[in-house]
């Protein structure tokens, strides 16, 4: 049974529900290089404010139905996820390289941030002859560390040291 305000149109609510819903969603998905992140929480954002205009219009039981059909499809997607891509190990690889005036260091970044990882994740320390990236990462699935093995094949990286798990 549907609850309604005497006069109202509850579809110009829900429109602009959808409207304000469609920027935030936009703005929780962003751009990391080629990676593309926050697409999970943008369909989280979007499921959320169709269930409150379906709560909203009085539909408690369907309301309630397909929230819980949502829930049990994140724990199942979860799972299967843990299954087939086993559970994320994250170490450190240190890459040795010689040093150009800075010129070598904007290349290792530029690979880094196309493979969408961010400042959180590398940081890049000196020595007396060489200069250092510090990368933290997920040594279990191999798409999560590509690019050492893009590292490996540049001629100014002396030396990549895999951590030993």
């Amino acid at each position: 049974m549907s609850v309604l305000i005497e006069g109202g149109d509850p579809t110009r609510i829900i429109s602009q529900v959808v409207t304000g819903i469609g920027f935030i969603g936009a703005g929780a998905v962003f751009k990391a290089g080629k990676a593309i992140k926050g697409l999970t929480t943008a369909a989280g954002i979007w499921v959320t404010a169709a269930m409150g205009c379906v709560f909203g219009l009085g539909y408690i039981f369907l309301g309630v139905s397909i929230s819980f059909l949502i829930l049990v499809l994140l724990v199942a997607y979860s799972l299967f996820e843990m299954k087939t891509f086993g559970k994320c190990t994250n170490v450190s690889t240190t890459i040795n390289f010689k040093e150009n005036g800075g010129k070598h260091q904007l290349i290792l970044e530029e690979i880094l941030f196309e493979k969408g990882l961010d400042h959180e994740n590398f940081r890049f320390e000196k020595s007396e002859n060489d200069s250092m990236l510090i990368i933290r990462h997920c040594d279990r699935h191999a798409n999560h560390k590509q690019f050492l093995f893009e590292f490996s094949k540049l001629d100014f990286v002396r030396e990549v040291n895999l951590p030993s798990i």
